[in-house]
């Protein structure tokens, strides 16, 4: 089943949800066709809308408004009688006009259109940073823990070794404090609790990786011998987004 991410708005994000749960949060309106959703496979997060078909959705037809019936046209007033001519220009009036046009107070001045396309600008921008990082940051994320998780993989390689040898020699699996064999937290570091060494299913030996730290607490790496065939396998309880290829679909 897939699991599926979405966002809910500047840089935070939900899930895992299944399916079922994401069609439900889109057709109750909790989701629309813009939400930027996200699950296994994707590069990058994307809109809802170009998984409709996958999904099966449609997008909801928007209601039509009825126009309100138009008002009756009031009949045109009756004009009024022509207006008397004004009086002659003298230069009386011309003298008071200068004294009003001196004493009037300057008209405040509007805000530029360059202040506004600036104010557009900045708004445009700071909503453009909100996508960019609800989609970076958790693709950050899963680098980093990628990182991890394939570092403490490699621990686990490096410890492996010793295992053929001593099972060619001693006729039976290692454990924890066998001859060449630390103790578990012995083999700890900034990525590995511990590692944990014995038999598995089949009487095959192998070795358990327990991992720490950004968010990987608790999860394991397991990595099992077959001698017969001289070769190992590798399994693990995480996602294969997170893991090297060694070890993914075991």
């Amino acid at each position: 089943m897939t699991d599926w991410y979405y966002s809910t708005g500047g840089t935070e994000q939900a899930g895992p949800v299944s399916e079922q749960q994401l069609i439900g949060l889109f057709q109750s309106g909790q989701i629309a066709p813009e939400t930027l959703v996200w699950r296994e496979g994707q590069a990058n997060w994307l809109p809802l809308r170009r998984f409709f078909d996958e999904l099966r959705l449609q997008e909801s037809a928007p209601r039509q408004v009825e126009a309100p019936p138009a008002e009756p046209v009031p009949p045109p007033p009756e004009l009024p009688p022509e207006p008397a001519p004004p009086p002659q220009y003298t230069s009386e009036h011309a003298s008071v006009l200068g004294r009003q046009a001196a004493t009037a107070p300057a008209k405040p001045s509007g805000m530029s259109g360059c202040a506004i396309a600036a104010i557009v600008l900045a708004v445009v921008g700071l909503l453009l940073l909100g996508v960019l990082a609800a989609i970076a940051i958790p693709a950050y994320q899963d680098y980093v823990r990628r990182s991890d998780v394939v570092a403490a993989w490699a621990s686990g390689k490096a410890a492996r070794t010793a295992i053929p040898e001593y099972l060619e020699d001693k006729g039976q699996c290692p454990e924890n404090g066998s001859e060449g064999f630390k103790s578990a937290a012995d083999y700890a570091d900034a990525r590995v609790e511990a590692i944990r060494f014995g038999s598995f299913e089949n009487d095959r030996c192998g070795l358990e990786v327990e991992l720490k730290g950004n968010g990987l607490d608790g999860h394991k790496l397991w990595m099992v011998y077959d001698a017969e065939g001289d070769r190992w396998t590798c399994s693990s309880d995480l996602r294969d987004r997170w893991l090297p290829a060694d070890c993914k679909g075991g």
